[in-house]
């Protein structure tokens, strides 16, 4: 049993067993396989409804994260890309899914990954017959280049909201980020952490990103935080290489920030926008997923 939400079932197809590849819903006369890549916290769980209303002709599985990120023994953000992500996946997918036709969908930077697994496969012949985007930002026109990852820039983002002034003292003068964040794990406590602060900071999202951030203990809130943060300038630095053969379809909450969604045109074949209720972070929750399921059914059925 994997625990992201309590329901779903690793699964093992082809003889390969698959630990980040979870059923969340299985159709018991279908051999076609709707796959929903991670969203940007490295969750599947904003999923779970909405598989549930997708079209009886799919198996609907998830793709998780392959391992913890940096371990258990560091909080801080790491430095990967989405075609090192997506490369990962696709040749766990390659071996899992044997000669089947891939359809494939991402919410958020799930999506910007789900691209990159279809761009590699093009490029490897393999069919695609569905590539789709919940909320993605599209990329830039240039390759971007975001800095964080030095003491200037963890300080910048936590030191306002620690109260302790000899703990922040000894943070700014860490050699480097792994320090950083190893002085965070071993030192801060929560009489010195001002989670709501933080959390409530006027312009941030995190209250919406971490809806539960009050529950949870120090040292796996400031996991999440890091692996939220890492894939989100994943995101904000990818550049497609080139474009895919593929229609794609996108799913565009009504209530999104995002902008510039037609900057996804020059790289497919064809761009096409849906509409649909909710906001980037409630377009999938149970108020919205059944208006959106009815869009997406009705799109995957044309294919």
């Amino acid at each position: 049993m994997e625990n992201d939400g309590g329901i779903c079932l690793m699964v093992m197809q082809n003889g390969i067993k698959a630990k980040n590849i979870i059923l969340l819903r299985k159709s018991p006369d279908s051999k076609k396989n709707l796959f929903l890549v991670h969203d940007g916290t490295g969750s599947i769980g904003g999923y779970f409804q909405f598989a549930w209303y997708i079209h009886q002709d799919f198996n609907v599985y998830g793709i998780l994260p392959i391992v913890p990120i940096k371990g258990e023994d560091y909080l801080g953000p790491f430095p990967f890309s989405i075609k090192d992500i997506a490369d990962s996946y696709r040749g766990i997918l390659d071996s899992f899914m044997g000669d089947t036709v891939v359809y494939i969908t991402g919410w958020s930077t799930g999506g910007s990954i789900a691209f990159e697994m279809v761009y590699g496969w093009q490029k490897e012949g393999r069919r695609v017959n569905f590539l789709g985007l919940f909320d993605v930002l599209p990329p830039e026109n240039e390759k971007q280049d975001i800095v964080f990852y030095n003491i200037k820039s963890e300080s910048d983002f936590l030191l306002p909201f620690i109260a302790k002034a000899a703990l922040k003292e000894k943070l700014v003068n860490c050699e480097d980020v792994r320090s950083f964040w190893n002085l965070i794990q071993w030192e801060l406590t929560e009489l010195d952490w001002m989670r709501e602060k933080f959390f409530l900071a006027e312009g941030n999202q995190w209250g919406k990103i971490i809806p539960n951030y009050q529950k949870l203990p120090l040292k796996e809130l400031f996991l999440m935080i890091n692996v939220i943060r890492s894939y989100h300038k994943a995101g904000i630095e990818y550049l497609p290489e080139g474009k895919v053969e593929n229609q794609i379809h996108y799913f565009q909450a009504a209530h999104s920030v995002i902008k510039r969604v037609d900057d996804w045109r020059p790289y497919c074949h064809r761009f096409i926008c849906h509409q649909v209720p909710g906001g980037h972070y409630t377009m999938l929750n149970s108020d919205n997923a059944p208006a959106l399921s009815e869009i997406f059914n009705k799109v995957l059925g044309d294919t």
